[in-house]
């Protein structure tokens, strides 16, 4: 027959199972890069630095010759479309601004 005893040794191993129930910390790092003069940020949940740091330089891979392509007010393909359109009535767009 349980008694106070061991009642009370029960409750005093509780919160050690309690904690062996409890979810493994997450571990959130933001990183990112400037794209048009605003901030891109990538989130991560549990990555390694190096497996961060390549997925922020893919993405920066990707994005930057669109950024370059697409300037609104830089030498771009997008500027250059804007100025054929106002001197011709038309113009020619690169497959990416298509795209868009």
């Amino acid at each position: 027959m349980p008694t106070r005893r061991h009642f009370l040794q029960s409750l005093a191993l509780s919160p050690l199972l309690l904690a062996g129930c409890s979810k493994p910390q997450t571990q959130i790092v933001e990183e990112g890069f400037m794209v048009f003069n605003m901030p891109m940020t990538l989130r991560f949940a549990n990555e390694s630095a190096s497996a961060i740091t390549q997925t922020v330089n893919a993405a920066a891979r990707i994005v930057e010759p669109l950024y370059k392509s697409i300037h609104p007010w830089k030498p771009s393909d997008l500027t250059r479309l804007n100025a054929q359109l106002v001197t011709d009535g038309r113009g020619t767009a690169t497959p990416d601004i298509i795209a868009l």
